[in-house]
C-alpha cells in the first residue's frame, strides 16, 4: 500500500463520519458521540498500522524489535475528528535502526495534517519503565497505551511494565494528584472569560477520572467488571459504576448522554477552528457558540436550543453530570483509602489537609505526616488558602524530594517562589522521567526569564518540554496556557 492510498482512505472515512454526525442520514443510521469516537479511533488504528508497514518497506529493515501503541484519546477510543496523533513507538534498545524508523514514520505522518503529532522522542523499553516508575503524566501514557501492531515480544514486555507499575497504590496517587492539579490547570485555561470545553470542570479531560477509577477497581476487585477494549473507556467506567450500584439508573442515563453531547460539541468546535488561529483549541466564546449553532441545526433542534447562548447552558448542564460523577469517585477513593490503612480518622484528616477553611495552625499539624496523599493534600490546601509561610516551610522540607507528584504539586502553586521554580527547572526537571515538570514550571506566572531560557535553549531537553518555555519567551506568559 502506498501513502496516497492511505491518505485517500483516511480522508474518505473522516468525511463519512462527519456526514453522519451532522444528522444528514436517517435516524437509525446516525452516529451519536460515542459511536463517532469509536469510528475515529478505528481510523487512527488503520493509519498507524498502515504507516508502520509502509515505514518498514521504505527503510528496508527487518520487522522486529519495535511496536506501535496508541495512547491519549485514540488509545481510549474517545477520539474526535481533529484529535492529536498520540503514538508511542517502543523498541528494544536505542540503536540507529530504531531512530531511523521513528524519523521515517514521523515524516510519513506529515501529509495527514494532524493538529499535533505527539510522538515522544524517547522510546526504549528501559525508558518506558523509567517513566512508568517516576512520572505521573508520561507514566500514564505508558500504563494506558494500547498495542496496535509490531513486535509482539515488545508488546508483552510493555504489558509487564503496565502490570508491575500500574498497581492500586500508584493509581490512587494518580487520582489524588490529578484532581488537585486539574483544578489549578483549568483556571489557567480560561480565555477572556470563556471556558475551555476540554479543560473545565466536567469537560472531556475529566472523563479520565472515570477511567482511572475503573482501572483501580478492576485491579483491586476481580469481580468489579470487564475492561472492554472495543468501547470508549469512560463509557465502560460509567457502566461498571452502575452495575456495582454506585450510581442509579437516572445518573447512568444522564452521564452517558453527557458523553454523547460533549463529544459531538468538541468535535464540531475543532472542525470549525481548523486552519484558524484557534486550531486545536475549544474555547466556548460568543463566536464559537454562534458558529456551532449555525453549523448543526439538527442538533440544536434535538436539544431545543433556540439561540446560541442556550447552547452554553446545555453544555453546562451536561458537563455538571460528569462533574457529579467525578465528585462521587473522589469521595469513594478517599473512603476506600482510609479503610485500607485501617485508620478511621484518615479520611477526615485528608479532607482537613486540603480544605480551604482549615486554619494554618491546624494545617501545620500535618507537616510531619509521611503519607504521600496527605502531603499532596497539604500542599494544595496551603496554596488554595494563601498560607504562604506554611507553603514555604513545605518547599524547604521537600526541596530534595525525588517525588514527581510532590514537586509537581509545589510548582503548580501560584505562590511557588521564582527561586524554587528555578531550582526545579534547572535541576530535577531535567532528569530522565521528570521532564513534564518543565512544562509545569514554564506555565507558572512566577517563573523567571532565566529559568525559561535555561529550559528553552537546552539542547538536551526534549522539544515537548521546551514548548511552553519557548511560548512564554516569544509571546508572553499568558500564551503558555492557550496552546494545543
Amino acid at each position: 500500500m502506498d501513502l496516497i492510498k492511505i491518505l485517500e482512505d483516511f480522508a474518505r472515512s473522516k468525511e463519512q463520519i462527519r456526514q453522519k454526525t451532522k444528522f444528514r442520514v436517517p435516524t437509525i443510521d446516525r452516529y451519536n458521540g460515542l459511536s463517532m469516537a469509536i469510528s475515529y479511533s478505528n481510523i487512527m488504528e488503520y493509519v498507524v498500522n498502515s504507516l508502520f508497514d509502509l515505514t518498514f518497506e521504505q527503510i528496508n529493515q527487518k520487522r522486529e524489535g519495535i511496536a506501535a501503541f496508541l495512547y491519549g484519546s485514540p488509545g481510549r477510543r474517545e477520539m474526535v475528528c481533529e484529535s492529536d496523533l498520540d503514538t508511542l513507538l517502543i523498541y528494544k534498545d536505542n540503536s540507529s535502526n530504531y531512530k531511523e524508523f521513528k524519523n521515517k514514520f514521523k515524516e510519513l505522518t506529515q501529509p495527514f495534517q494532524f493538529c499535533k503529532i505527539d510522538l515522544p522522542e524517547w522510546g526504549t523499553l528501559e525508558e518506558a519503565r523509567i517513566f512508568a516508575q517516576r512520572s505521573i503524566t508520561e507514566g500514564n501514557q505508558v500504563l494506558e497505551c494500547r498495542y496496535i501492531c509490531g513486535d509482539e515480544e515488545v508488546a508483552r514486555e510493555v504489558k509487564e511494565i503496565q502490570k508491575q507499575f500500574g498497581n492500586p497504590e500508584r493509581m490512587t496517587k494518580n487520582i489524588v494528584f490529578q484532581r488537585f492539579y486539574f483544578e489549578q490547570y483549568f483556571k489557567q485555561r480560561i480565555r477572556d472569560g470563556a471556558i475551555n470545553v476540554k479543560y473545565c470542570n466536567g469537560g472531556s479531560r475529566d472523563y479520565l477520572f472515570i477511567h482511572w477509577f475503573n482501572q483501580l477497581m478492576v485491579r483491586k476487585y476481580p469481580d468489579w467488571g470487564q475492561m472492554n477494549v472495543d468501547r470508549p473507556v469512560a463509557e465502560i467506567g460509567i457502566i461498571n459504576l452502575y452495575k456495582n450500584g454506585l450510581i442509579d439508573s437516572l445518573e447512568f442515563g444522564r452521564s452517558i448522554e453527557a458523553l454523547h453531547f460533549n463529544l459531538l460539541l468538541r468535535n464540531e468546535i475543532l472542525l470549525i477552528n481548523k486552519k484558524t488561529k484557534d486550531e486545536g483549541l475549544t474555547f466556548l466564546d460568543d463566536k464559537t457558540l454562534k458558529n456551532v449553532f449555525d453549523s448543526m441545526p439538527e442538533l440544536m433542534k434535538e436539544y431545543n436550543i433556540k439561540i446560541p447562548n442556550e447552547l452554553k447552558d446545555v453544555f453546562n448542564k451536561q458537563r455538571f453530570h460528569i462533574a457529579g460523577i467525578k465528585d462521587r469517585i473522589w469521595n469513594l477513593v478517599i473512603e476506600e483509602q482510609g479503610k485500607e490503612l485501617g485508620n478511621k480518622n484518615w479520611a477526615n484528616d485528608f479532607r482537613k489537609a486540603y480544605a480551604l477553611e482549615t486554619p494554618e495552625d491546624e494545617r501545620q499539624k500535618f507537616l510531619d505526616d509521611k503519607n504521600i496523599l496527605i502531603k499532596i493534600a497539604l500542599i494544595q490546601g496551603a496554596s488554595d488558602s494563601g498560607q504562604k509561610n506554611l507553603l514555604n516551610e513545605i518547599t524547604n522540607r521537600e526541596r530534595h524530594s525525588n517525588s514527581w507528584e510532590i514537586q509537581a504539586s509545589l510548582t503548580t502553586s501560584p505562590y511557588c517562589s521564582p527561586e524554587y521554580l528555578h531550582w526545579v527547572g534547572t535541576g530535577i526537571g531535567k532528569d530522565k522521567g521528570y521532564g513534564y515538570l518543565l512544562r509545569i514550571v514554564s506555565r507558572n506566572p512566577n517563573v523567571k526569564q532565566e529559568t525559561l531560557e535555561s529550559i528553552a535553549y537546552d539542547e538536551k531537553v526534549e522539544q515537548r518540554y521546551k514548548q511552553c518555555a519557548k511560548a512564554a519567551l516569544e509571546h508572553g506568559k499568558n500564551a503558555v496556557n492557550h496552546q494545543v
